[in-house]
């Protein structure tokens, strides 16, 4: 198949299968983009850390807790229970409160 060349008035790709960030970085339909960088891509967002770190630490302070909470508040194995509304709950927390950090 070899490589194709596309052209227009001023859009020239000889890659044959450019990336849309390289195709919207050329196209002259698109001036405000004209001549920025290519957008970095990273392997995990910043929201993603915070989920993470939010359900880690909801679970550790529910787990800690755990022998202190009711018998309709400890979570029981394979059963949708009060426990888990409890344990959601501690993780949603965590997450508003990390969301708060700059």
């Amino acid at each position: 198949m070899g490589s194709q060349l596309l052209a227009t008035d001023e859009l020239i790709c000889v890659n044959p299968c450019p990336s849309v960030a390289e195709f919207v970085l050329r196209n002259p339909l698109y001036p405000e983009t004209a001549g920025m960088p290519t957008p970095k891509r990273t392997v995990f967002n910043r929201s993603f850390w915070q989920s993470l770190i939010a359900v880690l630490a909801g679970n550790a302070i529910y787990y800690g807790i755990y022998r202190y909470l009711p018998p309709r508040g400890q979570h029981q194995l394979y059963r949708i229970d009060w426990g888990l509304a409890v344990d959601f709950w501690i993780c949603v927390i965590c997450y508003f409160l990390i969301r708060m950090i700059p």
